[in-house]
């Protein structure tokens, strides 16, 4: 499965939408909350129930800002390549 379709999974394409339109500013303010949400993440790697329900639990603008940051990472990778 390509990081992409992962997004999708865990995110959505409304909330992946959505979070492109963040500030630099708004994912710096929940900077600390996605870097703990990012490593749960990575807890429960290969476990993508567990890792939907992360997502879901968090508040909307952590979790739009770790969709942003997530995706950018993503788009980083691929033009790295």
């Amino acid at each position: 499965m390509s990081l992409n379709t992962e997004l999708v999974c865990l995110f959505g394409n409304q909330t992946i939408q959505a979070s492109r339109q963040l500030t630099t500013g708004e994912v710096v303010l929940e900077a600390s909350r996605v870097a703990t949400a990012s490593q749960d993440l990575l807890v429960m790697a290969g476990q993508p129930a567990k890792q939907q329900a992360i997502v879901k639990a968090l508040p909307t603008a952590t979790r739009m800002a770790l969709c942003r940051w997530l995706h950018e990472a993503v788009m980083l990778e691929k033009v790295s390549r």
